[in-house]
């Protein structure tokens, strides 16, 4: 069973479903911006229930691209493993 994001607070230590909503580039490295797949509904995330998960760095290349819905793992408060 996966967890769901809070609206208030920090999460819990688990799995989420999330989805890529933006990826920043970098030489080096890409941040993964990932929500819990809710409607990109930020403005009304109290009715929504939409929240960001947090983000996550990768190294280039990958193979991670925008709207793609993946399993995000979180332990204390971070995220500590991205998979699709």
């Amino acid at each position: 069973m996966y967890k769901e994001a809070k609206l208030f607070g920090k999460d819990d230590d688990g799995e989420y479903l999330g989805r890529i909503e933006q990826i920043e580039t970098s030489k080096e490295y890409d941040l993964l911006d990932i929500s819990n797949r809710k409607p990109n509904g930020w403005i009304f995330s109290l009715f929504t229930k939409y929240r960001q998960i947090g983000r996550f760095r990768v190294p280039n290349p990958h193979q991670y691209h925008e709207g793609q819905d993946i399993i995000a793992t979180k332990k204390d408060n971070k995220i500590v493993m991205v998979k699709s």
